[in-house]
């Protein structure tokens, strides 16, 4: 005597359906294939695992598409840097204190082709383009044979010391920077990918099993780890929830879908069973209280960044009890649902059972075998077999037979997905600006506004370059209001507001934009850009299309740069003035007129950003004076007058005396007939009157043009002259 068995391995439910292994004298199949590990209910689902760094833990084998936290296998000591910022006449500078990290994260235990998107804390640190939202260097290993030791890894462990790691697939971040993470390694998922396209099942058991279970399955997962502390564990629950099974075949094992088993064998029952009746097959049926008439599969949904899923069955009737399995498994949730309700229909089914002995001729049953009893049509899977001389006694359940429960549409549920916008490359402006409200009168303005080209850019590093010389400045804050003129911005008198012009600029992305204004332009909180060095204040400012942006209303030249008012071409840079979002640099040791060159390296950046302008230090340099006359008197002599400014209060203050803001007040006069300068004077106060006898000692012919340059002398500078011209 004989005894076949088809035992469901750590079923969750009974029933056969995805739950065996033919197994001849008992367990020798689950000897053979599986070893002889303890008996376990297999690996269950949760929340995507916790990043872990215990020596000893097993790394898993990743199947398909899969989100994984990974081990830290090795990592340095926090490493800290300090730059040294600010500074300069009269300021204080800080040390600022970073810290970075250089670790490697094993990902899998058989090779990987690629790695996608990667979270850190729940946020995506890299995006489906490969790019990173923090500063790091990063290699990936795919762990083929031909793998090479990482180069900082071998430097800190000894090239002769440091494993290549052939066959497990790792991560390696150099020079992670951890700001964003209070200072420590965060908690990272990654996307991995072990080939393209879906897996099949046959193709899991077949690995997994070195090849003693062969056969081919139709069903297909996008993805799974397979984990546990035996093969088994790692393999049940395939076998409990997927429409498959395993079966002995010759001198191994074959994985077959139980939808290809629909031809049913013909069972004769027996009356005599060692000289005694054994009388008909005898049928049991399971209480209702212990059939499911509602399952639900947790599952892991790839629609919704590998969070968990569920999708349920109802098929009301057969039972009443709810069951929920777990399924730890990446899949769709239509082919979920489709195997939640083939599974809920077998657990329904196999209520019914069976129990009889059959004459073994022609056919020989074995475990998985559909039968029918001749007397009677219900279809039973064989689950037990023992064999006497000419006939068998059998045990089996009802079972599903022809599948027909079509994949139906299903929804993954509503999912948060992190924010994946790409950094973009940097854009760089280099700001020479005057004295604006909160500037110190003292120190140059120069500022450098940066933004990126696509809404993902959070900042950029600065250098300026002299020469083969790089100076660390310090990182830029946030994002500045950047775009270019897409049409020409014409001059104007910038004593009146101009309603003629308008301001057409083309912002980057989607998330940039301007504040609309309160419609005047002279209000003292209206906005103000600066367009080409003028400093425009507008009063409305609309988007008419696709980040296309036009202003109306506008006040030129303010803050003292009237003398900027010009033609304005197609392209020229438009910034808009936030104080947030400018970073001041010291160019106290630059001399004034020479270049500065700044460069930006943003996370999106192959090459950095540079930009280079000739530093003027407006504001340093007095306003030149305004409202100049001139006349000869009945005697000869010239009388000159003009009206000074203030470069450190630009308002319009009635009855008040704007404050001089310089040392003292003094003025340089100086004429020029032709471009040759016959005289100079200066002046304590905005007049001077020069005698005739002066005037004839310069020598100046009749009916000469004279040009009186005016300018006023300040602490640092001189203005700009006020040209006044007149016929002697």
């Amino acid at each position: 005597m004989a005894t076949v068995i088809l035992s469901t391995v750590g079923r969750i439910f009974g029933g056969p359906l995805g739950g065996a292994v033919g197994a001849i004298a008992g367990n020798f199949v689950d000897q053979k294939i599986f070893g002889s590990g303890k008996a376990t209910e297999g690996r269950r689902i949760k929340e995507l695992d916790i990043q872990t760094s215990s020596y000893g833990t097993s790394i898993p084998s990743i199947f398909g598409q899969m989100r994984v936290a990974g081990t830290v296998f090795w990592s340095t000591d926090l490493i800290e840097t300090r730059t040294k910022q600010g500074g300069g006449k009269g300021r204080p500078s800080t040390n600022v204190y970073s810290y970075s990290v250089n670790f490697a994260v094993a990902l899998s235990s058989r090779p990987l082709s690629s790695i996608g998107r990667i979270w850190a804390d729940g946020n995506l640190l890299r995006g489906a383009s490969g790019d990173f939202k923090v500063e790091t260097e990063f290699r990936f290993y795919d762990g083929m044979g031909d793998q090479l030791p990482d180069p900082i890894i071998a430097s800190a462990l000894g090239q002769e010391q440091c494993p290549a790691h052939r066959g497990f697939a790792y991560a390696v971040f150099e020079n992670f920077q951890l700001a964003d993470f209070g200072n420590r390694i965060p908690q990272l998922t990654f996307e991995v990918h072990e080939r393209d396209g879906n897996v099949s099942i046959s193709d899991i058991f077949f690995d997994t099993s070195g090849g003693v279970i062969t056969g081919q399955s139709s069903e297909t997962l996008v993805g799974y780890t397979f984990d546990g502390d035996s093969v088994k564990a790692a393999l049940t629950p395939l076998l409990n929830f997927c429409p498959i099974t395993i079966l002995p075949e010759g001198s191994g094992f074959v994985l077959k879908d139980i939808s290809s088993q629909q031809e049913a064998k013909v069972a004769e029952p027996v009356s005599i069973e060692n000289g005694e009746n054994a009388g008909a097959f005898q049928e049991t049926i399971q209480r209702g209280a212990q059939v499911p008439g509602q399952l639900s599969c947790r599952y892991y949904e790839p629609a919704r960044d590998f969070q968990l899923g569920l999708q349920s069955s109802l098929r009301p009737g057969a039972g009443n009890a709810a069951l929920e399995i777990d399924f730890p498994a990446a899949l769709e949730a239509a082919a979920v649902k489709r195997f939640t309700d083939i599974k809920l229909l077998d657990l329904q089914k196999s209520r019914i059972g069976m129990e009889g002995t059959a004459l073994a001729g022609k056919e020989i049953f074995g475990p998985g075998d559909f039968v029918t009893i001749s007397d009677r049509p219900i279809k039973f899977r064989i689950t037990e077999t023992e064999y006497f001389e000419g006939y068998q006694k059998l045990s089996g359940r009802r079972s599903v037979g022809a599948f027909d429960i079509a994949e139906v549409p299903a929804s993954p549920g509503v999912g948060n997905p992190a924010s994946d916008v790409s950094a973009g490359t940097t854009t760089i402006e280099i700001l020479d600006l005057p004295v604006i409200s909160g500037s110190n009168p003292d120190n140059a303005a120069v500022v450098i506004a940066a933004a990126g080209s696509e809404p993902g850019w959070r900042g950029a590093a600065l250098h300026q370059r002299q020469g083969n010389h790089l100076t660390e400045l310090g990182v830029t804050t946030v994002p500045a209001t950047m775009g270019q003129l897409t049409q020409e911005l014409l001059g104007h008198n910038a004593l009146l507001v101009d309603y003629a012009n308008i301001i057409e600029v083309q912002l980057p992305h989607d998330n940039a934009s301007l504040p609309p204004g309160s419609g005047d332009p002279l209000s003292v909180d209206a906005p103000v850009l600066c367009v080409g060095g003028e400093l425009i204040r507008y009063g409305s400012a609309i988007e008419i299309e696709g980040n296309k942006w036009q202003m109306k209303g506008l006040l030129r030249g303010c803050f003292g740069t009237p003398e900027l008012v010009e033609n304005h071409p197609v392209g020229t840079n438009v910034v808009l003035l936030e104080k947030e979002a400018l970073y001041p640099i010291d160019v106290d040791q630059l001399p004034r007129g020479d270049s500065l060159i700044v460069e930006a390296s943003g996370l999106g950046d192959d090459v950095p950003a540079v930009a280079n302008r000739q530093i003027r230090k407006l504001a340093l340099v007095p306003r030149s004076p305004v409202h100049g006359k001139v006349e000869v008197s009945e005697i000869g002599d010239l009388q000159i007058s003009w009206i000074r400014r203030s470069r450190v209060d630009l308002g319009w203050r009635d009855y008040v005396e704007l404050p001089i803001g310089e040392d003292n007040e003094l003025y340089n006069i100086e004429f020029f007939t032709g471009y040759i300068s016959v005289g100079v004077r200066q002046s304590s106060v905005p007049e001077l009157r020069v005698s005739s006898a002066d005037l004839a000692a310069w020598g100046l012919p009749s009916n000469a043009v004279v040009d009186i340059h005016i300018r006023q002398m300040g602490r640092y500078d001189r203005s700009e002259p006020l040209v006044l011209s007149i016929i002697l």
